[in-house]
């Protein structure tokens, strides 16, 4: 009797828990992803300054065969494009955070970036050797934007770059 009600007092008590776990488990994979949206974004910021060049994320993109969310790397040839033989800093799927975290097509124009697109057609943004942002055909100064995140709740992140190169997440 006394293992029958320890079994059902158990039962009800995982049957709570587990949606809780659950949530909790997509809200931290979002805010994961975010961090690394943010971390790689300051990652750009600070290789540029260290090694005066344009450090560009790209995001969309293809890199030898494979499809990326984003990536980073040191754009030589300052055209805000990935080039072959470019040396690539990160790149990221979001599909690895699992959760359905991705992008927010309910802003952005509906690809949940608002950066200014390189002559792919690709939303880029770059810090130039003074850590400020710069858009493809834009000046010091012009690369803000923003990247919005969700997951399958629903929970929407937001990570800005400002006009003097300040980065944050919302």
């Amino acid at each position: 009797m006394e293992l029958g009600i320890v079994l059902a007092t158990i039962s009800i008590m995982s049957a709570i828990a587990f949606p809780n776990i659950s949530n909790l488990i997509a809200d931290y994979r979002l805010k994961a992803a975010s961090r690394d949206v943010f971390s790689n974004l300051q990652r750009a910021k600070m290789v540029a300054v260290k090694e005066n060049k344009l450090c560009t994320m790209t995001f969309n993109l293809p890199v030898n065969g494979n499809a990326y969310d984003y990536a980073v790397y040191v754009d030589e040839d300052r055209d805000f494009q990935y080039d072959t033989g470019e040396t690539i800093l990160s790149s990221k799927r979001l599909s690895d955070y699992k959760s359905g975290v991705g992008f927010d097509l309910t802003e952005g124009g509906g690809d949940g970036l608002t950066f200014t697109r390189n002559a792919n057609g690709r939303p880029s943004i770059a810090f130039n050797s003074r850590g400020l942002p710069v858009s493809p055909g834009g000046a010091s100064g012009m690369g803000m934007g923003a990247v919005y995140l969700k997951n399958n709740r629903n929970t929407r992140k937001r990570i800005s770059v400002h006009k003097a190169g300040r980065i944050k997440i919302d």
